[in-house]
């Protein structure tokens, strides 16, 4: 037993209250020879975790432009379109085998892991260089649309009742 802050508990109206507390025991080997070091129980990967390696290891690179880091981060998590769009009407036919319905499955989490990725890269900037980011989506249209990720929709010179345009106005506000 020890002596322990309780603020939530019955003893909340005291400071401090006998609360048993659970020791932690130290680290017990894993299946392996006697005499070797314990080692970590093997963890599930996420097959649809996006790689966004290019984010964190050339962040100022990654940085330079939205549009460039969008190509690498496509080229590092891709996904056969035609292949998934084939499958897919087959699947809308009714007509699919067993081994293609899945590859359609794994063709679908590859599709996943890059528009998350893209959403990664969408929320890279905005943290970072919104204001840029903006600016080169404007370069190119008023949205930027990829295959598998969000949306994303710059409006031109819109007026608000304030007589102030989107272009005046902080990107937190933009985003509501």
């Amino acid at each position: 037993m020890r002596i322990v802050p309780d603020y939530v508990g019955e003893a909340a109206g005291r400071a401090m209250a006998s609360v048993a507390v659970a020791s932690v025991s130290p680290a017990v080997p894993a299946s392996g020879p006697a005499g070797s070091p314990p080692r970590a129980p093997d963890a599930a990967v996420d097959p649809s975790a996006p790689d966004v390696s290019v984010l964190v290891n050339e962040f100022a690179t990654a940085l330079q432009s939205f549009f460039s880091t969008i190509q690498r981060i496509v080229a590092a998590n891709p996904v056969a379109m035609p292949r998934l769009m084939e499958l897919a009407g087959l699947a809308r036919a009714g007509v699919l085998a067993p081994d293609q319905a899945a590859e359609l499955q794994m063709l679908k989490v590859q599709a996943l892991r890059q528009g998350k990725a893209v959403g990664a890269v969408i929320g890279f900037f905005l943290k970072f260089k919104p204001y840029p980011m903006l600016a080169e989506i404007r370069q190119h249209g008023k949205l930027f649309q990829p295959p598998f990720g969000p949306l994303v929709v710059v409006p031109l010179g819109v007026r608000h009742e304030d007589g102030s345009s989107t272009r005046d106005r902080p990107v937190h506000r933009l985003l509501r």
